[in-house]
């Protein structure tokens, strides 16, 4: 394990060697569709919710809801195209969609709607646990709490303790969540994927290459 561990860095992501895995099992198109699903998904809620007394009231926080939606197409789209989308087009992704979900929660009417589509964090939390690095998730991290800390403090003046419980089980999810996704990639972190593929560019090491080279031949 210290082997691997020196192997792989801990600042870097497994975005590059994640994408190598899935082209060579033909995983890529679906991965892509579920991706672009999701975002798609979550992107509508805001919008939709417009048409609901505690949904987004007012001029200002409806436009706000319409920029989430139009963002999380625009987001989608990037999963659909043909190509697998770049390690900086993912983060950029991650780092807007953590920014649309924000606001997506702080501009409900009700302080409750907001604190339930605040477990879109968790959905965030698992990709960024599973496809890139730990800064990436404290980023993220850091929005939702000061997200859950505005949400708790509306809902503080009608019920504290409905506050408390909801932010903090919110919280558990998310921690559980991003733990698992990473207990998970450490398990593969050691096996002999990591002996094959460069964590840099995603491609076969110079062993790896020539044993599949000898394997052809």
């Amino acid at each position: 394990m210290s082997a691997a561990r020196r192997r792989w860095p801990r600042h870097l992501d497994h975005y590059y060697w994640l994408t190598a895995y899935f082209a060579a099992r033909d995983m890529q198109t679906r991965t892509c569709r579920l991706v672009a699903a999701m975002i798609l998904g979550l992107g509508a809620i805001p919008s939709t919710l417009m048409a609901s007394s505690v949904g987004p009231n007012g001029l200002r926080n409806q436009l706000l809801a319409g920029v989430v939606t139009v963002c999380c197409v625009m987001m989608s789209a990037l999963w659909l195209r043909h190509c697998w989308p770049t390690r900086t087009q993912s983060q950029l992704c991650v780092v807007v969609g953590t920014g649309c979900i924000a606001v997506a929660c702080l501009i409900e009417t009700h302080p409750v709607i907001g604190l339930l589509g605040s477990t879109a964090f968790t959905v965030l939390s698992a990709f960024i646990a599973f496809f890139h690095s730990g800064r990436l998730l404290a980023f993220t991290w850091t929005v939702g709490i000061l997200t859950l800390g505005v949400l708790a403090l509306r809902l503080a003046a009608s019920d504290p303790v409905f506050a408390v419980c909801g932010v903090v089980l919110i919280a558990l999810v998310n921690v559980f969540v991003a733990f698992a996704c990473r207990t998970v990639i450490g398990l593969i972190v050691n096996t002999e994927i990591v002996r094959e593929i460069e964590p840099l560019t995603g491609l076969l090491s110079r062993d790896a290459f020539c044993d599949r080279v000898a394997l052809l031949i």
